[in-house]
This record gives structure tokens, sequence and C-alpha cells, in this order.
């Protein structure tokens, strides 16, 4: 995001996501979709802006390329250099990883080569050692699980074991589909313990 007038009400918006897809005889080979996006961003006041963007999806492991055009209406809740929002900002916690599916099986009995997923997870801290996640988790590798999807929710706890090390656990619950894996209905159930090495203290 940057911007090219003197007021600042101008500005050039740049992109880039990946993510995963498939479904309606689509072919986006194991599911990863790329899509660079470049567009103008017009600042009508503080907190309403309209932006216009044009985009190229692509799926490197499939044949599906397009041209994509859109229009938004913005609407900014707060100022990023309010004291207020740092504040808020100081009880969120972000967390990119990894998920590795180990032989996931279909709806057909079959039994799929390991699944890879990007995961992004949002942490709420309620008090020093509690908090609440919200996990949503795409598929980008493995045979036929185009468009695996998955959204869980739940409370996690975090106990340091010395001054960079730390121990967690969560329980999450939530919903998952697509990819023609045997997931029934759909429910979800994911116990997670795990270790923290914070390599990074202060940013």
């Amino acid at each position: 995001h940057y911007p090219i007038t003197i007021d600042q009400r101008l500005s050039i918006n740049a992109k880039l996501a990946a993510g995963s897809g498939g479904g309606g005889n689509v072919d986006t080979g194991g599911g990863l979709i790329l899509s660079p996006t470049l567009g103008l961003e017009y600042q009508l006041s503080d907190h309403i802006a309209v932006e216009a963007d044009g985009s190229y999806l692509t799926a490197p492991e499939g044949d599906f390329n397009n041209k994509i055009l859109t229009l938004a209406l913005k609407y900014y809740f707060q100022n990023p250099i309010d004291n207020g929002a740092k504040a808020e900002r100081d009880n969120l916690r972000l967390r990119l990883s990894n998920e590795t599916y180990f032989d996931p099986q279909s709806k057909t009995g079959a039994t799929n080569p390991n699944m890879q997923l990007m995961n992004l997870n949002v942490d709420y801290w309620l008090t020093r050692h509690w908090y609440i996640t919200g996990q949503t988790a795409f598929a980008y590798k493995g045979l036929r699980t185009g468009g695996y999807f998955s959204g869980l929710i739940g409370p996690g706890v975090q106990w340091p074991l010395c001054k960079k090390l730390s121990l967690y656990a969560e329980a999450l619950v939530g919903t998952a589909g697509g990819a023609g894996l045997d997931i029934s209905e759909g429910a979800l159930a994911e116990p997670v313990v795990g270790i923290n090495y914070q390599i990074i203290t202060d940013i």
C-alpha cells in the first residue's frame, strides 16, 4: 500500500495471495492457487475508501488460469497508529504453519498420498497463559486434495518451561470438507500438544 499523491488519498496496492481451490471440474492439480494483484485505492474519508484491482489467478499444478477485475468499497475501523489499536494488537498473535495429513482416506476407501496444508491461526490472549484461537487451513499439495478446507476454534494454554521454551495445548473443534475425503458431515475435533521455541523475544 503506497500513497502516490501529496494528500495521500490515492494509493497503489500490490498483493500476492496463495490459497487452495478445486471442484466444479476445474483443473487445479493438487489445489494450490496463486493470485498476484495490482490496483488503485482512493480514500474518500478517514474511514471509507474505494478500490479497483486487476488480478491473475493461476494453478501452478493444473491448467486453470483466469483474469479477475475487482471493485471494492472499504471501511477502516481505526487508524493503526492509534494507541487503542496498539493495545488491542498486544493481545493478538498470528501463527503461520504447515500441517501434514498422513495417508488421508477418501470416501471410496482409497488412501491418498500425504496431504500438505497451510494453516493460519489468530490467537487472542485472555490471561498470561490462556488464549482463544481460530484456525483456518487449506490443502496446497497432494493428489486429489484440491479444494480441501477446514475452520477450527477452541481454547489454548501456554506454559513457559524456560525463557524461550514453552509447552502448549489446544482443544479445537470445527468443520472441514472438500477433495472427497471421508469426513462424513464435516465435523472435526483436533486436540493439539506442542512446544514453542521463541527465536526473537522483541520485534
